[in-house]
């Protein structure tokens, strides 16, 4: 059984590559919240990162500015790649930690106004709960369906193996899908922040901590039906307002 919290996996060992530098705006804006940016005399590289990330995560949070949440991610991603494998070996379930490091993320970006930073290592352990929660969702989805049900031919293993050039195109296509990527976050952040509070409530119960409707129902005070009623809403009015703010709502009336 996949636990909801933050699971007990080993640290991330010293082969995993040192966090980047920042970009400057957000090096100064970090600066003038009182955040000391270099290392300490008396911190080791593993709390460097881990206090950087919070004050990234907590300067996200407060502004919601789009540099803030590219430092966020490129600072701390490969940590929680990392800690995913992890996972995803531990449990032995068939699923891609890249897939789940971008739901991990994509719930970080969503409900960030639930981040406290109390501690240095406030962002690690909240993130590391977001992903297992994610975790959790995929490999509950993942178990409705059998390898036998797919059709034939799609059960063969694909071939990893990629020439330079192939390799190049692959990541200018994957810097490009990243851009596309965080401004997709921001349509979807605008339209998350146009809910009711109670509705932005529900979905931070039951997509990020994880809890059951019926849990979630129980908080809120509202029944069983109603629960499933105030989920679906809330995600038709999110993916209507994305439509409008991309200009997409129009054509999909005209087509």
């Amino acid at each position: 059984m996949i636990a909801t919290a933050s699971l007990d996996v080993a640290p991330p060992p010293a082969s995993v590559p040192a966090a980047p530098g920042l970009d400057p705006a957000v090096r100064a804006s970090l600066v003038s919240r009182g955040v000391a940016v270099a290392r300490g005399p008396d911190e080791d590289a593993t709390r460097h990162r881990e206090r950087v990330a919070t004050a990234l995560m907590a300067l996200f949070r407060d502004g919601r500015e789009e540099g803030a949440f590219q430092e966020l991610y490129r600072w701390t991603r490969l940590e929680v790649l990392h800690w995913l494998r992890g996972l995803v070996q531990r449990y032995g379930v068939a699923l891609d930690p890249h897939e789940l490091l971008q739901d991990t993320y994509v719930n970080v970006f969503q409900y960030a106004g639930s981040f406290r930073d109390s501690q240095p290592s406030s962002f690690r352990v909240w993130v590391r709960t977001v992903a297992a929660n994610v975790l959790r969702r995929a490999a509950q989805r993942r178990s409705r369906f059998s390898l036998q049900e797919l059709p034939e031919g799609l059960q063969e293993p694909a071939d990893r193996g990629a020439a330079p050039l192939r390799r190049l195109l692959d990541g200018e296509e994957c810097r490009r899908l990243e851009q596309a990527w965080v401004l997709f976050l921001l349509h979807y952040a605008r339209a998350y922040g146009a809910l009711r509070e109670r509705d932005r409530r529900a979905l931070e119960l039951v997509e990020v901590r994880g809890l059951s409707y019926a849990e979630t129902g129980a908080r809120l005070r509202v029944g069983p039906s109603n629960m499933k009623m105030i989920m679906f809403r809330s995600r038709q009015r999110i993916v209507h307002r994305m439509r409008l703010g991309m200009g997409l709502e129009r054509a999909s009336r005209s087509a």
